[in-house]
């Protein structure tokens, strides 16, 4: 099971056990073997995602043998090695086996740490004895979580709190330690103090959104962990056949993600979470409408609501929504590779490839064939890569023209110029450099002609006029100097004759 939901046959605590990434003796993060891949179905490979999609989005996390996903596996590299990974950044990768592991990347997250010495700073931290003391303890906490020592580190957080119960981050760090501290060694999950835990964090990130707007995002964040406390309980035994405790925690963790949004809209896993709740509750409209939303943000979360059993109440919606949005994406990738097709016939008859636009040109012509393929898979994923590729090749290929006629334009103001420059000036010359002088503003005039036609068949006529006006104007220049060296040479033989 890659996602715990209510009525799984197991409760969160045992799915946290069997599911999460952990690390082992040797300090290397792995997945417990109990952990289970879910089956995607043939309607989501239908309208979302074929199978070479899949490999080519989850990687190692997908089996194509099987037709399984193993959700968040192939973000997991990704969350050891960026100290900033959060539940923002992971999208709808985030999965609650990551948690634990979210939570010991979290002790060396830079904007927590940057925050909290503003923090210490503003509030005189190291001048107060007690406040000094916390913060001791809250790092000695943040030592043993890297560690693993979940109990160990809990302990730490613990005493921190004692001296100053008014501090963001252990309270932060206590909630989810008690919603996601569980793995073979040590067991501290507690629901219901994760959720106490949380909602303090939450009031005092608010109380520093004036110092620092991050608090905003982190307050967020809270309430979204806090809302995951409450559905959690859901699998309890005391409640799963208790419908009106139930609907009463679906409610509550509902308002607590609505509260999320309304504090940092931009944290896309709480519009999940709330189409989640929502389809629980039966709140179809609400739950499509928000699922819309993170898709809209992040289109993996078309492929997550297929394995997340807790859509079940509303999947006839959920596959409506999905077809929805593939035939919408369908449509606008027919229109983006038409206008491509249009974008890139229009520079081809400007030959592009003869010019130092080539590669460039090259690049526009290859996203344009990988949109054409990635429209034929017929699938949401394959449209919306069949527009990017799309876009990618309109924004290459739209400044290709103007550059190519920007190049030939130079090219032949070259050549016009050079011709004038070189083109004998007004003198005595035989009639046949005058001849050819006439000839070469014939031909300039020609060339300017042809360049205010503006298409390539005129601006090559006009260049290669140019460069014939160019040749002649040579000719002339070699001519009326002969002319001139001999008409000196005369001249000084006449004044050595009137010499003698």
């Amino acid at each position: 099971m890659s996602i715990w939901y209510p009525g799984s046959g197991v409760t969160y605590g045992q799915y946290l056990l069997a599911n999460s990434f952990v690390r082992d003796v040797t300090g290397q993060v792995k997945q417990s073997a109990q952990a289970i891949q879910t089956k995607i179905s043939d309607q989501t490979k239908q309208l979302v995602v074929s199978n070479q999609e899949l490999a080519k989005t989850f990687g190692v996390g997908f089996d194509s043998m099987n037709g399984t996903l193993e959700w968040g596996f192939n973000r997991l590299e990704y969350v050891l090695q960026d100290v900033n990974a959060s539940i923002e950044s992971l999208h709808a990768d985030f999965n609650y086996s990551m948690g634990l592991l979210l939570t010991e990347v979290h002790t060396q997250n830079k904007l927590l740490n940057s925050l909290l010495d503003k923090l210490d700073d503003i509030h005189e931290t190291l001048e107060n004895p007690t406040l000094t003391k916390a913060r001791e303890f809250y790092r000695i906490g943040i030592e043993r979580c890297a560690r693993g020592l979940l109990d160990k580190a809990l302990e730490s957080f613990l005493e921190s709190e004692k001296k100053n119960d008014t501090d963001f981050f252990t309270q932060f760090i206590i909630g989810k330690l008690y919603l996601y501290g569980v793995d073979e060694d040590a067991n501290v999950l507690d629901l219901n103090k994760a959720k106490q835990h949380l909602m303090l964090a939450v009031r005092y990130s608010k109380a520093e959104i004036s110092i620092d707007s991050s608090f905003a995002k982190l307050a967020a964040e809270s309430l979204l962990h806090a809302s995951i406390a409450v559905y959690a309980q859901l699998g309890e035994e005391h409640v799963i056949a208790d419908h009106i405790k139930s609907k009463v925690l679906l409610d509550e963790a509902k308002q607590l993600v609505l509260d999320a949004i309304k504090i940092y809209p931009k944290l896309t896993e709480c519009y999940y979470h709330l189409a989640k709740y929502a389809a629980l509750i039966g709140e179809s409209v609400l739950a499509i409408q928000n699922l819309e939303k993170a898709i809209i943000a992040d289109r993996n979360y078309a492929v997550k609501v297929d394995i997340d059993h807790a859509f079940e109440p509303v999947r006839p919606h959920v596959h409506a929504l999905q077809s929805k949005l593939r035939d919408l994406k369908k449509v606008e990738s027919q229109e983006k590779i038409i206008q491509a097709d249009k974008l890139i016939q229009e520079t081809s008859l400007w030959n592009p490839e003869e010019s130092s636009l080539k590669v460039t040109f090259q690049k526009c012509q290859n996203d344009f064939l990988n949109a054409q393929n990635a429209h034929k898979s017929n699938t949401f994923f394959g449209f919306l890569d069949a527009i990017s590729f799309a876009e990618n090749a309109i924004s290459l290929v739209k400044p290709i023209k103007s550059k190519r006629i920007n190049e030939l334009k130079q090219e032949i103001d070259s050549a016009i110029n050079h011709t004038r420059s070189i083109l004998p000036k007004q003198g005595v010359y035989s009639e046949e450099v005058d001849h050819i002088i006439i000839e070469t503003h014939k031909l300039i005039s020609a060339a300017e002609y042809n360049l205010n036609q503006t298409t390539y068949d005129s601006f090559k006529n006009a260049l290669s006029i140019a460069k014939i006006a160019e040749l002649k104007a040579n000719s002339a220049l070699k001519l009326s100097r002969d002319e001139y060296e001999e008409r000196r040479r005369l001249e000084e033989l006449k004044n050595f004759v009137r010499r003698r």
